[in-house]
């Protein structure tokens, strides 16, 4: 399912004004529950990704694997399994 999109010109940043573009969202939404909100690496941001984690919403991002990130991962110990290999 679809609940929101916005068509951009091509010289738009991929980040630029994903918070607005998720308050749409969300709006659009209203108190409709549903269970994981998937996004693309171009919402890859702290900012996002704290916007997310304050309304409580669980959340899978793709986001590039840089240096810092994997040294992040491989620091975290409790891992939840999501399915087989996942």
């Amino acid at each position: 399912m679809v609940a929101n999109s916005w068509n951009r010109s091509g010289n738009t940043a991929s980040s630029s004004n994903c918070i607005n573009f998720l308050e749409e969202t969300f709006a659009i939404l209203k108190n409709k529950k549903f269970g994981l909100f998937r996004a693309n690496s171009s919402f890859c941001s702290e900012t996002v990704m704290k916007f997310i984690e304050d309304k409580q919403i669980a959340y899978v991002m793709f986001c590039k694997l840089y240096a810092k990130l994997q040294a992040a991962i491989y620091l975290i110990k409790n891992w939840q399994v999501l399915a087989m290999d996942i």
